[in-house]
């Protein structure tokens, strides 16, 4: 989860690849976190294993559906607001 913490953050900078969604994007992490914890408690209600540990493989699950929710997030702020690419750089270059 570290990790992936690492990967995101600076995504998240002025003129990064996730800038423009920040707002939701530096929730991602969390997100994942959360997912982990639901993926474990289904696995565990279907073995009856009573363990509270997380293993490694249920967290790297969760951040590989986190990771692929980004496109989708991408896509679906374009047409919400409009954001395009291009005028972002183009605002870059101005700046």
């Amino acid at each position: 989860m570290a990790r992936f913490e690492r990967w995101l953050e600076p995504q998240l900078a002025q003129d990064e690849a996730l800038a423009s969604m920040g707002g939701w994007a530096s929730k991602l992490a969390g997100a994942a976190a959360r997912l982990a914890g639901i993926l474990h408690a289904a696995t565990v209600q279907e073995t009856r294993k009573g363990s509270t540990n997380i293993d490694v493989s249920t967290v790297k699950r969760a951040i590989k559906l986190g990771r692929r929710l980004l496109p989708h997030a991408r896509g679906s702020r374009v047409r919400a607001d409009g954001a395009n690419p291009l005028v972002k750089d183009a605002e870059r270059v101005i700046r």
